[in-house]
């Protein structure tokens, strides 16, 4: 609502496009929405193997959509269906805005669905452009549903102790831990194991994740802390390691051990 009202009054434009920051579109997409010429209309939203945005694409009774085929009862492939609600990404014609639509309400029918609503009550028709498709990436979504359940440091005599919670997240830790890979984790967790190197005085640090993702995505975190190299350390406590080397000496150090228990997989969108 804040970048509508920057939107002078005067300026002239035919559509608003909202589209969520985190999704990979093709350069045809506008193309085609346009050529549609609807009221709202919206394409179809893919998380890998899966439909991405179940919250929002719902049917015109207000049934959601779900993430595996068929989607719905009356989902037809490449074809524009009239519709509740969509989301993440959507055209909206400029009258719709002008009428005074804007985001409002709770979650669960506010936002994008809110405005779906809105635009309907006043006369203006919903859509899904099946044949058109932008993808939602799967690493940085999937990411963001893990939660530590339990974070353990093990010093260089293998005494082990748990730290708070809060206290890590003090530390800065957000685990990137989507596809539970080295590399991976080093490069989204860099703060973190470097405050962790900087309060217990090491350059070496390995790291073993256990993992349970259904039903609910939570991961065990092992922080071992090694003997500093004085090479790198001539004083530990005024001086940090510069960043390279730490992230080159941590490469070295860093794995992870990984133990999944499948269930039921749970809903995604």
């Amino acid at each position: 609502n804040s970048c509508l009202a920057l939107v002078p009054e005067d300026l002239d434009y035919s559509h608003l496009l909202w589209i969520e920051s985190d999704l990979c579109f093709p350069p045809e997409l506008l193309r085609r929405l346009l050529a549609h010429d609807v009221d709202v209309v919206a394409p179809m939203i893919w998380l890998g193997g899966l439909f991405y945005d179940t919250w929002g694409y719902r049917d015109i009774d207000g049934n959601p959509w779900t993430n595996h085929a068929p989607y719905h009862p009356d989902y037809v492939p490449m074809s524009l269906m009239e519709m509740g609600s969509v989301g993440s990404c959507v055209l909206f014609r400029r009258a719709i805005l002008d009428a005074g639509v804007r985001y409002q309400g709770t979650y669960q029918n506010g936002l994008l669905v809110g405005m779906c609503h809105d635009a309907r009550a006043l006369g203006y028709r919903v859509f899904v452009d099946t044949s058109t498709a932008i993808l939602h990436p799967v690493d940085n979504w999937e990411a963001q549903m893990w939660r530590p359940s339990q974070l353990v440091i093990i010093d260089s005599s293998g005494n082990a102790a748990d730290m708070p919670l809060a206290e890590a997240r003090g530390l800065g830790l957000e685990m990137h831990i989507a596809a539970l890979d080295p590399n991976m984790m080093l490069q989204a967790n860099g703060a973190f194991l470097r405050n962790l190197c900087w309060r217990y005085r090491s350059n070496r640090i390995s790291v073993e994740v256990q993992a349970r993702p259904y039903p609910r995505k939570l991961y065990r975190m092992q922080v071992h802390i090694g003997d500093p190299e004085p090479v790198f350390f001539k004083n530990p406590v005024t001086r940090l390691i510069p960043r390279g080397i730490l992230r080159k000496k941590l490469q070295k150090e860093l794995r992870t051990s990984l133990t999944i228990e499948i269930e039921e997989s749970a809903e995604v969108g």
